[in-house]
């Protein structure tokens, strides 16, 4: 079985919180969720151990499309929790006094009594209840906290504005432990007595350390643990000097690569390493003094689904702003303009994170950057222009907008926008690796700024020397189609490389050549 410890957490308090629905969230495209797909894909037994408090997790397996996956929580085992299933409990269940005010809006519920806010109710964007906050002269006095399998899970008490104690329930309403979130300190109530083995920790981290250190001694020696590399937990795993074998993954800039001595004791303990970059695996293979084998390899599978840009008769270029400084962004926005102008068939797609008024904001930044160009013609919109059926009976035709604006937040957003997307433009210093599976996934070529092994000059997309050169990779791809069709053809032979199938046998014959090197 290989079993997957993600790094599943919203704070450094071991908490993976759920979040309003409103709230907009980053786009966070995890390497545990995607190993997981492409390992279920190739037919293999796999498992997740989670140390966070998660009582949103099941709720977030059947988003990313893991659920039913077996899992192990350490919260779990302290609260006495040992059934699985999405639950159904709304506030309206709970008991409220009779003399509540209730106001609902589109994003909170708010209960008021004498004219005074008394609760606060939060729900997810399926509307399961996430947390409600109670009120004392209109601040917070304690936040009680629901599980999407339909219970009172945790409560925490604040002073002021600060969370200072929280209590953790059983699903009959039993306390089961505290925490002090001060000092840190853990103190285990008589109903879960037996689930660990004092009744008292001086941090979370050593009951959790207890709890860990247990379960690997159940799990088979077979078994191969994946470790999502974080510092909050890397050395919680090591400490419980498992049998298994163990896969480090390293993953954007979740770890620092800079301290080498923590480097050496985690490749120290390990099997393998994997990481999604050559350049942090060249440091690795530094460090690990060629004791175990350290690959760059995809944690992101291609999953062939070309798009249908050509069959539409605009040339739609994608332009991913977050994360691009000025002066590039301005050098790119100014060729990418100028080639507009030449060719009436040219729009923009800017693809950001950002929601709400922070889209407005980009908006307007964006518009203001027309006008001091003189080119308001080309127009700015969120949405697609309106269908022509929509117009009404002698009015002038309108122009449809050429800057268009997205909000990329989770995989399928991403995937539906570059359905019919022609040219990626990512030339930020370190070009998104998902955006990169995803373009040869669609057949899109990419234009990029640094090197990667995903995208091959004039093959799947264009390496620009410097910022300078956008116009003439646009003029590579959007004149004509011999260049983009060689693409979409170079595109199609490469998504053979990274299918999930093909990247799990790169596991197993690193592993093996560990062993092979070991014996």
């Amino acid at each position: 079985m290989y079993i997957f410890l993600p790094s599943w957490y919203t704070d450094h308090n071991w908490n993976l919180a759920g979040r309003p629905w409103y709230r907009a969230q980053a786009s966070h495209f995890d390497d545990t969720v995607s190993q997981l797909r492409m390992f279920q894909q190739a037919g293999e037994e796999t498992a997740i151990w989670i140390l966070a408090y998660a009582p949103q997790l099941e709720a977030a397996l059947h988003r990313q499309n893991l659920y039913p996956t077996p899992f192990w929580s350490a919260f779990d085992v302290l609260q006495g929790v040992d059934f699985t299933g999405i639950g159904v409990l709304s506030f309206e269940d709970l008991s409220w006094p009779a003399d509540l005010e209730w106001i609902e809006t589109p994003f909170v519920i708010t209960a008021f009594r004498g004219g005074e806010r008394y609760a606060r109710v939060e729900l997810d964007e399926e509307g399961r209840l996430l947390s409600i906050d109670y009120y004392e002269k209109e601040q917070v006095h304690h936040r009680d906290i629901f599980d999407d399998r339909g219970f009172f899970s945790s409560r925490t008490f604040f002073a002021g504005e600060v969370p200072v104690r929280q209590e953790f329930y059983d699903p009959q309403g039993a306390l089961r432990f505290t925490r002090d979130l001060e000092s840190g300190r853990v103190e285990i109530a008589a109903a879960a007595a037996g689930a660990v083995s004092k009744t008292s920790y001086d941090s979370m981290e050593a009951c959790l350390q207890e709890l860990l250190t247990a379960r690997f001694r159940q799990a088979s020696p077979e078994d191969c643990l994946i470790l999502a590399v974080d510092a909050r937990q890397n050395h919680l795993v090591l400490d419980a000097c498992p049998d298994q074998k163990l896969v480090l993954s390293f993953f954007e800039s979740r770890f620092d690569l800079s301290d080498e001595r923590e480097v050496k004791r985690l490749l120290a303990g390990a099997d393998l390493a994997v990481t999604d970059r050559e350049r942090e695996a060249k440091i690795l293979r530094q460090d690990a003094e060629a004791k175990i084998p350290v690959r760059d390899i995809s944690p992101f599978d291609t999953r062939l689904s070309l798009g249908r840009s050509q069959r539409s008769w605009d040339l739609k270029v994608y332009l991913p702003v977050d994360g691009l400084e000025e002066p590039y962004l301005s050098k790119a926005l100014e060729q990418i303009f100028r080639y507009m102008k030449t060719n009436s068939q040219t729009v923009l797609v800017v693809g950001t994170e950002r929601a709400g008024l922070a889209l407005e904001a980009l908006r307007r930044q964006f518009a203001d950057r027309l006008v001091r160009l003189h080119l308001e013609e080309f127009g700015t919109e969120g949405a697609a222009a309106p269908d022509d059926e929509d117009q009404e009976p002698g009015e002038e035709e309108k122009k449809p907008p050429r800057i268009r604006f997205v909000t990329v937040r989770s995989e399928s957003e991403l995937i539906q926008v570059l359905e019919d997307i022609r040219l990626i433009v990512d030339v930020r210093d370190q070009p998104d690796l998902y955006l990169q599976i995803s373009g040869i996934s669609a057949g899109i070529p990419q234009v990029n700024y640094r090197f990667t092994r995903y995208v091959e000059h004039q093959k799947d997309g264009y390496i620009i020397p410097n910022i300078d050169h956008v116009e003439e990779a646009l003029d590579y791809y959007l004149t004509g189609l011999s260049h983009w069709n060689e693409a979409l053809v170079y595109c199609v032979k490469k998504a053979q490389e990274y299918t999930g199938g093909s990247l799990v046998s790169v596991w197993k014959e690193m592993l093996e050549k560990g062993e092979k090197e070991d014996g």
